[in-house]
């Protein structure tokens, strides 16, 4: 996989994305966990409200064997970039470098 294990660090398009890696190192299934509308992170968390459904998620699809990768927004968490100069092409861009490295 393309995502460093240990920092969860991700290229994209210019900007370094932080995530987290979870399940075994060697899946044979890999799911990229995509967050909701707004300044969410990678555990589909926002700024007074922790609600944990990607980490809750990854943290079960690690249990049944498979490899799941999240990661915070631009601008948000761990991850470079303005969260709100970020547009709909820059999320999808994001997606797929994370798709990329996750593969």
């Amino acid at each position: 996989m393309g995502v460093d294990r240990d920092t969860g660090i991700i290229a994209a398009d210019g900007v370094t994305l932080a995530g987290a890696l979870a399940g075994p190192a060697r899946a044979e299934i890999g799911v990229l966990i995509l967050s909701g509308s707004g300044p969410l992170d990678r555990n589909s968390d926002m700024p007074g409200q922790p609600l944990g459904v990607a980490r809750a998620l990854s943290e079960e699809l690690a249990r049944r064997g498979v490899a799941s990768l999240r990661f915070d927004k631009r601008g948000v968490g761990g991850s470079q970039g303005t969260y709100l100069t970020t547009g709909f092409h820059d999320e999808t861009a994001d997606a797929g470098a994370a798709l990329a490295a996750l593969g």
